[in-house]
């Protein structure tokens, strides 16, 4: 699932940070199918994908970046953090909403 506002804020929490470095990190040369980490649609993620997230580092610059996740995409999210990570230690608290998001901590082996 692509964040039609923010591509590289993987994990929907309104900025681009360590927690999608480690989404894309953990699909570092192991993407098949369909897979948001691979931004040039070369099929694989590496050095050029990871140069296009750096490239978009810190807040998204829009106003609905951190907008409510609708039930339905928050379960493939949970999904994608649970298969690929373990451990949600950091989190985010959007001011509009008061919703607090997670950032996950540790990658799974």
């Amino acid at each position: 699932m692509i964040n039609q506002y923010c591509p590289a804020d993987f994990n929907f929490d309104g900025e681009v940070d360590a927690g999608d470095l480690a989404l894309m990190l953990g699909a570092w040369y192991s993407c098949q199918g369909y897979c948001p980490y691979d931004f040039n649609d070369d099929e694989i993620v590496d050095a050029n994908d990871l140069a296009i997230l750096l490239g978009a580092w810190g807040p998204c610059s829009c106003s609905n970046c951190a907008s409510e996740i609708p039930p339905e995409d928050q379960k493939v999210i949970d999904s994608m953090l649970n298969t690929h990570f373990i451990g949600i230690k950091q989190t985010y608290t959007d001011s509009n909403t008061g919703k607090t998001y997670g950032s996950v901590a540790k990658k799974r082996k």
